[in-house]
């Protein structure tokens, strides 16, 4: 008999079906005809039958629309269709990293992905969510992501976008990283985790690699 664990396959499907939902409440919840865009864990963990951390949304501006400005309106719910008062709906990540120095000074932030200027957060039904808001296309920061199994995003509508460095990873079973990534580094690891039976390289490796077959 199956036991409901956290690593058994019953629980994982549960969770992803709550996570799915919660997807399409925020989808329905965000307002206007904005660019946005679910990437990150969510889409890649789905793909392969395991659960998401949180999820990630890429949301980009109009473009007469100061990126900073937009994430504080997050706050009061303009884009957010919320009556709630605008403390309650959003917490700006980087006030919470900036706590979280304060009660252990070893604590290390990790960097904005390029092309994000702000990242804002929300509890949804017990899930975390994140508003990634971006200076410029949300497929454009996806292609800067800093490994080849993290190029997949999910549109509003269900439907997926792969990147071909990620059909790639697949069907050479290659985890690949950008040169400035440490391979031992808890970001490498987490990935790892995830394919563990994958080859790690750097992409600069890889592209030795391509050469070489091309001979």
């Amino acid at each position: 008999m199956e036991l409901v664990g956290s690593n058994s396959t019953l629980y994982k499907k549960v969770k992803i079906k709550h996570q799915e939902a919660v997807w399409l409440y925020c989808v329905s919840k965000l307002r206007g005809n904005r660019s946005y865009l679910l990437c990150g864990g969510a889409p890649r963990n789905w793909s392969i039958g395991l659960p998401a951390n949180d999820l990630d949304f890429y949301i980009q501006p109009p473009s007469h629309a100061d990126p900073f400005v937009v994430g504080n309106e997050f706050l009061w719910g303009k884009y957010w269709n919320d009556t709630q008062s605008g403390a309650d709906l959003f917490e700006r990540v980087g006030e919470y990293f900036e706590e979280a120095v304060e009660k252990d000074p070893a604590f290390v932030a990790p960097p904005l992905t390029e092309g994000v200027v702000g990242i804002w957060q929300k509890d949804v039904f017990g899930q975390r969510v994140q508003f990634m808001v971006c200076n410029t296309l949300p497929s454009i920061v996806v292609g800067m992501f800093s490994c080849n199994m993290s190029k997949i995003f999910r549109y509003s509508d269900g439907t997926y976008r792969i990147y071909e460095a990620y059909m790639d990873g697949i069907k050479h079973q290659r985890l690949v990283f950008n040169n400035n990534v440490d391979l031992d580094g808890k970001f490498a690891t987490k990935y790892k985790s995830y394919f563990p039976h994958y080859k790690v390289m750097t992409a600069s490796q890889v592209a030795v690699a391509h050469l070489e077959d091309e001979v």
